[in-house]
């Protein structure tokens, strides 16, 4: 059989028993192939089986990291997932599929009372679903982690092989890469920052979202080489702020009422009378899906508005006064 994809991303596979032993852990210098119905694992130049058979589509999954959920609706697979954890941030869900609870809040009751035959989360979710007492087959997906909107896409290919539909998802991922072009420079300085809990938080030069901003011709104002976020201080984070060109904002409220509160940190920052911001609403458009499956898209639209000003499918330029 063909190697269908190859992973270089952490993957945890576990068989919970009442005593959580499992099978392995594995690190990010893992490789994964999946050949036929079979999950490989080379570390070290050593290939070994793992002890899940996909001899047969799993037919009452649970999905309790939202986000993995794009690969199966694209596969059209809705009806093989019966729970899922955060069904509000989502639209467009079969009523068939059980709520599990909210953010980090699981209900551990109605996973059990569904009685799945197979748990997909990633690490965080883990500690949560190891108190389960019963045994339950649980594969752990870190998707999070991928900083290249390609790799991301490519996971499509490992859903595929799960519930036996290698060809559609090798056609969904081929046409994505076909559409996928980035873009030239356009030396416009672009700056993704967050302030939670009084705390700024800037993504790192090798993150996901940086990634995205290259791609699509800005310029990444970043300090580390890192994929996750790291805390800056007031000060950096005013420096940055102040020599901008536009602030990327991710919005996840109803609608822009109130936006001005949302960004008053920002804004108490900011010396100038006005704060250019590229702003995305992630409740009213389906962004999180189409950035997975739709990168193209996402990457065009960014690039219109940071070369021309003008407003794309996910993103449009708001301008606030202090």
């Amino acid at each position: 059989m063909k190697l269908l994809c190859l992973f270089f991303l952490s993957i945890v596979i576990l068989s919970c028993s009442n005593n959580n032993e499992s099978v392995y852990v594995s690190d990010a210098s893992d490789k994964y192939e999946i050949v036929q119905d079979s999950i490989f694992r080379t570390f070290n130049g050593n290939k070994e089986i793992s002890s899940i058979i996909f001899s047969s589509v799993p037919q009452k999954v649970i999905v309790l990291a939202t986000p993995l959920y794009s690969y199966i609706r694209a596969l059209n697979v809705e009806r093989n997932v019966v729970g899922m954890l955060s069904l509000e941030r989502l639209s467009g869900i079969p009523t068939s599929i059980k709520s599990l609870g909210e953010n980090n809040e699981i209900d551990l009751e109605k996973i059990i009372a569904l009685s799945p035959d197979l748990i997909i989360c990633n690490s965080f979710q883990l500690k949560s679903i190891s108190r389960l007492k019963t045994k339950y087959q649980i594969l752990v997906i870190d998707e999070y982690l991928e900083n290249n909107p390609l790799r991301k896409a490519s996971w499509i290919s490992f859903f595929g092989a799960l519930f036996h539909k290698k060809t559609e998802s090798n056609n969904i991922y081929s046409k994505i890469k076909r559409n996928y072009t980035s873009f030239p420079s356009e030396h416009i300085k672009v700056v993704q920052l967050n302030n939670y809990g009084g705390k700024w938080y800037l993504p790192g030069c090798k993150s996901y979202i940086s990634q995205v901003i290259r791609d699509a011709g800005g310029e990444v104002d970043c300090d580390s080489e890192k994929a996750s976020s790291d805390v800056i201080s007031e000060e950096s984070a005013m420096v940055k702020l102040n020599k901008l060109d536009y602030l990327l904002f991710f919005d996840f409220a109803e609608d822009t009422s109130g936006l001005n509160i949302r960004l008053k940190p920002v804004l108490d920052l900011v010396k100038s009378n006005k704060l250019k911001v590229l702003y995305c609403n992630t409740i009213k458009t389906d962004f999180f899906n189409e950035s997975i499956l739709n990168p193209d898209v996402v990457l065009n639209g960014l690039n219109s508005l940071i070369k021309q000003g003008t407003d794309g499918k996910f993103f449009k330029l708001i301008i606030l006064e202090n």
